[in-house]
């Protein structure tokens, strides 16, 4: 960690990240990064008018005597296309955090939870149009089956007339591996808010930050030992328990959450640079030890080719590209290849 720590939470959807806004009640910082630009703008106008300014008395981020050290240390969040910031309050939030701490889980798990999510946010034709060729025409019978039909084919010559809607004279298989591979917009924003686009937003352009990610699998074993690191108590025994869920347990269309071991491998195959983007997030984890990112990236490597666990997935990162390229991936996606955005490459 470094001296002075300064955290911008990236809340990358379907990871958990919902929960943690909550019960650590981050909203308030949006005010803060409010304040906080408010006064930069404030003394940059006297400074320029020539007058003396020596910045105002009353602090922008205001905590409770028990607060947690790493509340203390969170400068701001991000989620989606940055909510309820503009984009000077998020540039704002950039230049003056030094540590992204990510909220990630298991991508396969992710997309899954993302499908579920979509299809019963919008199974109101009336109120979202736009997305009832893909959850009712396409792709209904959830993830595993959607990831089915797009390995395989459709199951019945009658699927066949699915396959081109009316309109805009897609297919329906062009639309579905677009989505999963982030790329279009008919399924859905968390599909295409994956881990590139936030590691496009911080990483990959302000690489001078440290990197902490916060598991979905372990979220209050993680938020603890970052607490005990920035020298808290590590106590968050009020929020032990609580889950944000958005409300799965009243989905109109069961929540679904296994998948066929043929369509995973599909998946890895299909979505390899989200797979190799989450893999760069747990190796850069300052907050994972050496045994923590094994077992994490074991488990997700577990699920596409058992042949990568005979490799130290730390010392020897799994080669994403070359995998693609291999004969699992050749198989997996023969009847999608030419559908995939840019080849896949």
């Amino acid at each position: 960690m470094p001296l002075n720590p300064l955290i911008y939470f990236i809340h990358v959807g379907k990871t958990g990240g919902t929960t943690l806004v909550k019960s650590l009640q981050l909203n308030r910082t949006v005010g803060a990064v409010k304040c906080m630009v408010t006064k930069q703008n404030r003394g940059r106008r006297r400074r320029d008018a020539g007058l003396g300014y020596h910045g105002d008395k009353i602090p922008c981020y205001k905590h409770s005597q028990n607060e947690s050290q790493l509340v203390r240390h969170i400068a701001g969040f991000f989620h989606m296309r940055g909510v309820g910031l503009s984009h000077e309050e998020r540039t704002w939030l950039l230049n003056n955090t030094n540590v992204f701490l990510f909220t990630i889980r298991d991508p396969i798990d992710r997309i899954i939870s993302s499908y579920n999510y979509h299809i019963n946010t919008f199974h109101n034709a009336t109120q979202f149009p736009q997305f009832q060729p893909f959850y009712t025409q396409c792709f209904d019978g959830g993830l595993d089956a959607m990831a089915d039909t797009l390995r395989n084919g459709p199951s019945n010559l009658s699927k066949l007339l699915e396959l081109f809607l009316k309109g805009n004279g897609k297919a329906c298989a062009n639309m579905g591996v677009d989505a999963l591979s982030g790329h279009g917009a008919q399924g859905g924003f968390h599909f295409r808010l994956n881990y590139q686009y936030y590691k496009g937003y911080t990483v990959d352009e302000w690489s001078g930050h440290a990197v902490a990610v916060i598991r979905t699998e372990e979220m209050w074993a993680d938020v603890i030992h970052l607490d005990h690191i920035l020298n808290g108590t590590g106590d968050f025994s009020k929020h032990l328990g609580f889950k944000d869920t958005h409300g799965s347990e009243n989905y109109l269309v069961p929540y679904r959450s296994d998948i066929d071991a043929s369509n995973a491998i599909f998946l890895c195959c299909l979505i390899f640079k989200e797979m190799e983007a989450y893999q760069q997030l747990v190796l850069s984890a300052m907050n994972l030890d050496d045994t923590q990112k094994r077992e994490t990236l074991n488990n997700m490597l577990s699920r596409c080719h058992s042949k990568a666990l005979e490799n130290d997935p730390v010392n020897h990162p799994f080669s994403w590209r070359a995998f693609r390229r291999g004969r699992i991936c050749t198989g997996s996606l023969r009847n999608v290849r030419n559908l995939i955005p840019d080849n896949g490459t």
